[in-house]
């Protein structure tokens, strides 16, 4: 993996950004869940595109890709379920 996520999350100043393997065995296999005051008032494609766009050079080299994308407040209230 490159260091572009790295780069976005200075930019975007992510509350919360994990990076996992899906699968244990797939290395080209992933799933992101970012955190992002700038996901307010946005859809979830406009909100998945933003992320793509930062993962732009990972995404050429990666099999399969699952995000989760939530503001500060939507995970505020999916934490306290």
């Amino acid at each position: 993996m490159s260091t572009s996520w790295r780069s976005c999350s200075g930019t975007w100043r992510w509350s919360t950004w994990k990076w996992r393997t899906r699968l244990p065995r797939c290395v080209s296999s992933f799933r992101v869940f970012v955190v992002s005051a700038k996901f307010e008032g946005k859809p979830l494609l406009q909100r998945h595109r933003l992320v793509n766009t930062c993962l732009a050079e990972e995404l050429l080299h990666i099999h399969a890709f699952e995000q989760k994308t939530l503001t500060p407040e939507q995970r505020a209230r999916e934490q306290q379920k």
